[in-house]
């Protein structure tokens, strides 16, 4: 079995860097069958298992809340994506304001941010 400390890096509301160590096993087939509950135990702490398949199609095992917690901060930097983009759209003029009755005027909107 192999063992590895690595940094997780994510970026939070108001461009704060968070940082936190996690630890990866990788793990063959063979011992995940042979040692499941201890495996999952430790994956449900925390720990993230790569079970090494051949051809290199491997799995990665990890938490329910570990992953929802890695997807939530991936869409949390689209969405902040997503407004770095719309906030240089509305810089540049190409803003659409709602006119009402579904029309639209293309209007260079005042950005103070």
């Amino acid at each position: 079995m192999y063992y590895n400390k690595y940094v997780y890096t994510y970026i939070q509301k108001e461009n704060m860097i968070n940082s936190e160590v996690f630890s990866v096993r990788a793990v063959k087939p063979i011992e995940l069958r042979s040692r499941q509950k201890e495996l999952l135990d430790l994956a449900y702490n925390g720990e993230i298992l790569i079970v090494a398949r051949p051809a290199r199609k491997n799995v990665v095992v990890l938490s329910e809340d570990e992953f929802n917690k890695r997807d939530k901060a991936l869409k949390n930097i689209e969405y902040l994506n997503m407004l770095d983009s719309s906030l240089e759209e509305a810089r540049s003029g190409e803003a659409y304001e709602y006119m009402g009755k579904g029309k639209f005027k293309q209007t260079p909107l005042k950005v103070n941010v």
